[in-house]
């Protein structure tokens, strides 16, 4: 029978480490740091041999943590970038169809702004005519008036009348091409005018 020179307790089987104690039995080790401790020079490699021998039921699950921890670090960074690099796809795709969204709005404003701009230039043109017509009619309205201004609503001479008639029937004229404009920029009038004020005198 053999018994652990550090804790004496017996040993059953050959073995290099103390199931006890945990102590290193590798004599030819102990014995070579021994040895080499007589000169006061402790032989670094032999000690480190007998630390280890005694310590690796430790340094075993220490070493397979550490690697196991390393592992699962990379396999969990390889599926952070997995996921990032898929949602940064579809981030690409929402953003792209945000653009689109963009440009097709930019467009449509942009159409929209020039149908706009076009509806108040006829507008504008309308207005125009309108405001010509309206001075056509006084116009012709003030002629008239003159026409009107004695008992017998007749030009004091031939030449008066020839006068009145002229330029009445060109302010007609100019009245009935302002009407005709306003169709081309499909402009209804309901209101009918009689333009012929003075129907003997345009005969």
């Amino acid at each position: 029978m053999k018994y652990c020179p550090y804790c004496a307790e017996a040993l059953t089987k050959p073995t290099k480490i103390c199931p006890y104690c945990k102590k290193s039995l590798e004599f030819e080790l102990i014995k070579e740091m021994l040895e080499s401790g007589e000169s006061s020079q402790i032989d670094k490699k032999a000690k480190f041999r007998i630390w280890y021998k005694e310590h690796s039921h430790i340094i075993y699950p220490f070493i397979t943590l550490v690697i196991g921890f390393i592992a699962g670090a990379i396999l969990l960074y390889g599926f952070a970038q997995t996921q990032f690099a898929g949602e940064r796809s579809d981030y690409k795709e929402t953003i792209a169809s945000l653009e689109a969204t963009i440009q097709n709005n930019a467009a449509s404003a942009n159409t929209s702004q020039t149908e706009l701009e076009e509806i108040i230039a006829r507008k504008d043109q309308v207005i125009g005519v309108l405001l010509e017509q309206k001075d056509l009619y006084s116009r012709m309205t003030y002629f008239t008036s003159r026409l009107g201004s004695n008992s017998t609503i007749t030009p004091n001479t031939a030449e008066d009348a020839d006068y009145y008639k002229r330029n009445t029937l060109y302010l007609i004229r100019l009245f009935e091409e302002a009407q005709e404009k306003l169709k081309t920029l499909d402009f209804e009038d309901e209101k009918n005018y009689n333009l012929q004020s003075v129907p003997s005198l345009l005969e």
